[in-house]
């Protein structure tokens, strides 16, 4: 059976110029999300926060953060912060 790959997926075998932190980010993610787990960039983005509909990377560069379900309700959103916050406080009672 011929081996099917997404276009536009991060190729791990083939990220030869990676610099040391993105390698061992990159790493950790696979060991950590598994291989069904793919990057969409030809070189990883590093998120480190978001607010609101966006999303920053180290650089300080800012992203729509259009993945997933943050459309709709954005990042922190107060409701989201509030039941995550309830359910992270009913665990282990």
């Amino acid at each position: 059976m011929k081996e099917i790959r997404a276009l536009n997926a991060f190729d791990r075998a083939t990220a030869t110029a990676l610099d040391a932190d993105v390698q061992r980010l990159v790493d950790q993610r696979h060991r950590v999300m598994g291989a069904a787990s793919v990057l969409f960039y030809a070189t990883p983005v590093e998120m480190v926060s978001a607010r609101g509909a966006y999303v920053s990377d180290t650089n300080g560069s800012a992203y729509p953060g259009c993945y997933n379900n943050v459309p709709s309700v954005g990042h922190a959103h107060p409701h989201v912060t509030a039941a995550i916050a309830e359910t992270l406080a009913s665990l282990g009672h």
